[in-house]
């Protein structure tokens, strides 16, 4: 038992320590996700608060999770660079907002943001050590570089800056897991502990037991050859094992009569309740006509709002119910990702709108796990 403890205990202090510091593949996803976040309109995110960070739109936040859920993902070190620069932005089925980021930002944009990773891992490759810089000319007539040069530079130190920054971020669970295995091993004292408490009331109940026994076997004429004070400190012993024994057993026994008392049957009669009408919300579309079901959320962070039909369930009409400002000012900005795939504006597009009102609200019919719109929503600019 006491071995088994010790390796209890040993496994959990060896686990613990070895979640303390971020692996190479880690350090690799946040590098990917503060290139990404710095491509969205989020102006709120900072690279060095990735552990914790302060972001208010919901479909920025759930973009920065899947990104972040890249760690669930185990790859050798061979295949970082392809993985986190390539594939991920081209599995629609399996990160589908990644997809969308990748789809939203076609040609050049999406170029550039893959070319930034690529130099960024592959600068990661080289740590530790110092970050990669333009070697010095000696030749007086090679120091001044061109435009283009400078520009590139500037680029790597940029791409040195963010991996040196994103490669120092410690892992923030060290004192949670210190806080835990210091109350593991307390309740290992604990349980240790007790154990043997039982084992020393268990042992000295059978010691008393043999005692009770041996004196009972001895023969009752045997007993006047005892002196007086013997004998009666045998009965007291006696009575004393007794009333431990009786003390320690307590057994409640019940009158059979009461296991055979029948009750009497009660039935309940309830009128059915009328079905209420299903309602959930959506963050924002993930592609033209498409809701995905991963994309329900509440109706505080909802721009969506979904009211099911009652005789057809597999069907829903949806508004835009959103009466935030700030978040409205942002969706005009990026309307062809918020609004113009499930949605047809009765007006022009303004810039200063500060509500958006459903004039008529969309249809759409529930595929697998996917929202199909078949009719969209007609929307106006205020």
């Amino acid at each position: 038992m006491r071995a088994l403890i010790l390796v209890l205990i040993t496994t959990f202090f060896c686990n613990s320590y070895s979640q303390d510091k971020l692996s190479k593949y880690d350090k690799a996803v946040n590098i990917v996700t503060c290139i990404c976040m710095k491509a969205t309109p989020e102006k709120s995110f900072k690279c060095d608060d990735i552990t914790s960070p302060n972001i208010t739109d919901s479909k920025t936040r759930q973009f920065f999770d899947e990104l972040q859920h890249l760690k669930d993902e185990k790859k050798s070190d061979s295949q970082i660079v392809p993985f986190l620069s390539e594939d991920i932005f081209k599995d629609e089925k399996k990160y589908a907002r990644i997809f969308a980021f990748a789809n939203n930002r076609k040609g050049q944009k999406i170029t550039a943001i893959k070319s930034e990773i690529r130099d960024a891992l592959e600068q990661l490759e080289d740590q530790p050590g110092e970050p990669k810089s333009m070697p010095a000319d000696t030749n007086s007539s090679t120091k001044a570089i061109s435009k283009t040069d400078s520009v590139a530079e500037q680029h790597n130190q940029a791409i040195s800056s963010l991996v040196q920054r994103v490669a120092n971020l410690e892992n923030p669970s060290f004192f949670p897991s210190y806080f835990l295995m210091l109350l593991f091993g307390m309740l290992i004292i604990c349980l240790f502990a007790f154990i043997v408490y039982v084992g020393n009331i268990s042992k000295k109940n059978q010691e008393q037991i043999k005692e009770l026994k041996r004196i009972s076997s001895i023969p009752s004429n045997s007993l006047g050859n005892l002196t007086d004070p013997t004998l009666s400190e045998l009965k007291r012993d006696i009575r004393d094992l007794q009333n431990k024994l009786r003390d320690s057993v307590k057994t409640e026994i019940r009158p059979a009569q009461e296991y055979y008392k029948e009750k009497p049957v009660e039935i309940e009669l309830k009128v059915p309740d009328k079905p209420k009408q299903e309602v959930f919300y959506m963050a924002a579309p993930i592609a033209e006509n498409t809701f995905d079901v991963s994309g329900i959320t509440t109706p505080e962070s909802a721009l969506y709002e979904f009211i099911v039909n009652q005789h057809n369930t597999s069907v829903a009409k949806f508004s835009f119910i959103s009466k935030d400002s700030n978040v409205i000012k942002s969706i005009v900005d990026y309307s062809q990702s918020y609004i113009n795939p499930v949605c047809e504006p009765q007006n022009a597009l303004n810039q200063n709108a500060r509500q958006i009102i459903t004039i008529q609200p969309g249809t759409a019919e529930k595929r697998n796990d996917k929202w199909i719109v078949t009719q969209k929503a007609q929307i106006k600019y205020e």
